[in-house]
């Protein structure tokens, strides 16, 4: 935000005068202030004959203020997030249930994307036949499998209940 970059301006002024203090650069600290002045709604104002230690106490309490604005300027933006989410859930409530529980119960699906199929001959690349392939996959896949009644006679008697065990 430009509080932020503002907030930024302000520290590098500040980091410049710490670190050069016998040559400080006063246009180049202008120049931030010019930049902080543009960026938020304060308005500091150095005079020719502030000492370098009154502009560092100046741009101190102008990074609290900027501080504390970018923090109601954050806090603000989280309400408004939360107010919008709490909004929109309302609105699947009322209008979209079951989008509602999905969002919830966070049941979210990404699509498969299939380009291509690859078969033991062959590559199935048209839309039409990978979706047919597809199709007839999971209809095998997913087939009626049956008992082997044959078989069961054989396991019958590990599938009774035990007479020695109290089933209540």
């Amino acid at each position: 935000t430009k509080l932020h970059k503002a907030l930024t301006y302000i520290n590098k002024a500040r980091r410049h005068i710490s670190t050069h203090k016998q040559a400080t650069n006063l246009n180049k600290i202008q120049n931030f202030i010019q930049q902080v002045n543009n960026l938020s709604k304060t308005q500091i104002q150095i005079q020719p004959s502030t000492t370098i230690e009154e502009i560092d106490a100046i741009l101190k309490t102008a990074q609290q203020q900027t501080k504390t604005a970018r923090n109601i300027e954050n806090q603000t933006a989280k309400n408004q997030h939360i107010k919008n989410c709490i909004e929109r859930r309302y609105q699947n409530f009322q209008n979209n249930t079951s989008k509602m529980i999905k969002s919830i119960l966070k049941k979210h699906t990404d699509p498969v994307i299939l380009h291509n199929i690859r078969t033991h001959d062959n590559i199935i690349t048209e839309p039409d036949e990978i979706k047919t392939a597809i199709q007839e996959h999971f209809k095998n896949w997913t087939k009626l499998n049956p008992t082997q009644t044959e078989l069961w006679q054989e396991w019958a008697n590990e599938y009774k209940p035990i007479q020695t065990i109290d089933s209540t």
